[in-house]
C-alpha cells in the first residue's frame, strides 16, 4: 500500500523546486506547468497539498484552483516573489505562503506543517466504516468512492449511528435525537427514514444497518 502523500506543484519547468529525498519524508511530488492539468489532477487524485508559484502565473489563473482546493479542504501553499502585492494575498485564500528566496529546510517545514494540520482536521471530521466515508464538514457520503445523495435527516441518522457502530438505538432514542422530543410524527417516521437510508447505502449488497426486533436499529461494519 502506497502511504506517500502527494504534493502537486504548479510551477514552470525552469522554476521547479525539488526536495531532497521526499520519499524519506513520506512525500511524493507531482510537477506541472499547466493550470488546467493541475485542476484535473485535483479532481482525480485529491493531493494532500497543492503548491503554486504565484510569481510565474497570473493570480486569475490560480483562483479557480485555490477555490477548488478550498472546497475539497486541500491546503494551498503559495510561493510569492519579494514584490508580491500584499493586499492580493488576503484575497487569494491561501492556507500559507512563503516569500522567495527561501531555504529548502523552510520550504519542507511549511509543507509538513500544512499536511500535519490538515490531517488532524480531516480525521476529526470524517467517519469511516468499511467502504463508507462520511465527511461531517461537507455533508458528503461516499461508498467505495461513489457519492451517495442523502436528505438532511437521513444524513443526521447515519452520522448518529455510524459514529457508534454496534450500539443499539431504540426508535424513541433516534426520534428524540434527530427530530426532537416534541416531534408529532411518532416512531413510524424513524422506520420510514431508515428504510430510505438503507435503500441508498445498501444497494451494492453490503448490509450496514441491522433491525433489532422489538427494539430498534444498530449500525455495524458492513456484511456482504
Amino acid at each position: 500500500m502506497n502511504s506517500l502523500r502527494q504534493i502537486t506543484l504548479l510551477a514552470p519547468k525552469d522554476r521547479r523546486i525539488n526536495l531532497e529525498n521526499p520519499e524519506g519524508d513520506g512525500l511524493m511530488l507531482e510537477f506541472s506547468d499547466d493550470a488546467n492539468s493541475v485542476d484535473i489532477s485535483i479532481d482525480n487524485n485529491r493531493p494532500s497539498l497543492v503548491v503554486i508559484d504565484l510569481g510565474a502565473f497570473w493570480a486569475y489563473q490560480c483562483t479557480a484552483i485555490i477555490q477548488k482546493c478550498y472546497e475539497y479542504q486541500i491546503p494551498v501553499l503559495g510561493i510569492l516573489p519579494e514584490d508580491f502585492d500584499l493586499d492580493l494575498i488576503t484575497s487569494l485564500n491561501l492556507s500559507d505562503f512563503i516569500f522567495c528566496p527561501f531555504t529548502q529546510r523552510e520550504f519542507k517545514t511549511r509543507i509538513q506543517r500544512l499536511i500535519s494540520r490538515q490531517t488532524s482536521v480531516n480525521e476529526s471530521s470524517i467517519i469511516r466504516v468499511g467502504s463508507m466515508r462520511i465527511d461531517l464538514d461537507s455533508y458528503e457520503v461516499t461508498i467505495s468512492g461513489d457519492k451517495v445523495i442523502l436528505t438532511y435527516k437521513e444524513f443526521q441518522l447515519l452520522c448518529l449511528m455510524a459514529n457508534t457502530p454496534g450500539r443499539v438505538y431504540s426508535r424513541e432514542a433516534l426520534l428524540s435525537s434527530v427530530w426532537g422530543y416534541d416531534y408529532f410524527g411518532g416512531t413510524r417516521t424513524v422506520d420510514v427514514h431508515i428504510r430510505r437510508l438503507r435503500s441508498k447505502i445498501e444497494n451494492k449488497g453490503s448490509i450496514f444497518i441491522d433491525t433489532i426486533r422489538n427494539v430498534g436499529y444498530r449500525f455495524n461494519h458492513p456484511i456482504k
